[in-house]
């Protein structure tokens, strides 16, 4: 929840480690921030605004659960 109100308020805190992914699904820009450890939230802004955020996925950085396809 902590991460999430951050991300809500400041998406680019340093301590997300907010940094820019191109997903492969659709070929849109998306972004990738850090939630503890491993684990990273994939959103993207919707629509020509920066206020509201679309979460797209969560899960680890690497392995079986790796939210880089």
């Amino acid at each position: 929840m902590k991460v999430l109100g951050m991300l809500s308020t400041d998406p680019f805190h340093p301590s997300l480690r907010t940094h820019k992914i191109i997903t492969s699904r659709n070929r849109k820009e998306a972004w990738s921030s850090r939630v503890s450890g491993d684990y990273r939230i994939i959103w993207r802004f919707e629509g020509k605004t920066v206020e509201v955020i679309q979460l797209l996925d969560i899960g680890g950085h690497s392995g079986g659960r790796s939210v880089y396809k």
